[in-house]
């Protein structure tokens, strides 16, 4: 069975890193070998990312209303160029905290792993309501 963390790395981090790398792209009109060294990634991830072949998961409507300010800008500070490597880092984990909150990663963890609806997974909200 996979951890909750390990869906953030191999499901949610793509997804996010796609919103940014798609938005600076079409936005801002980055370069795509620009986007990749703010996001510690490969330009060929990049191109993957704007041809949709990658970093695909689509967040609800809450979801997004919450999260889009965050990705907005943090955007706009990768196209100034006036974010660190500490502030994206920083970002990338309040989208995950956010997440995690709202229990939209247990609803997709529960529909990777079915397992964890027979044992009532309340893990997230045992670890966020205290």
């Amino acid at each position: 069975m996979k951890v909750a963390c390990e869906l953030v790395n191999a499901i949610i981090l793509p997804s996010v890193r796609a919103w940014i790398a798609r938005e600076a792209i079409e936005n801002f009109g980055m370069k795509q070998k620009d986007v990749a060294e703010y996001l510690g990634i490969t330009k060929a991830a990049v191109s993957q990312y704007i041809k949709r072949k990658r970093g695909n998961i689509e967040l609800g409507e809450m979801e997004r209303k919450h999260l889009t300010p965050l990705i907005d800008d943090v955007v706009k500070k990768i196209a100034s160029n006036k974010i660190s490597e500490f502030e994206l880092m920083k970002a990338l984990c309040k989208v995950c905290y956010h997440l995690r909150i709202s229990l939209t990663l247990c609803k997709l963890h529960t529909t990777i792993e079915p397992e964890l609806k027979d044992v009532k997974c309340k893990l997230c909200e045992d670890l966020y309501s205290k």
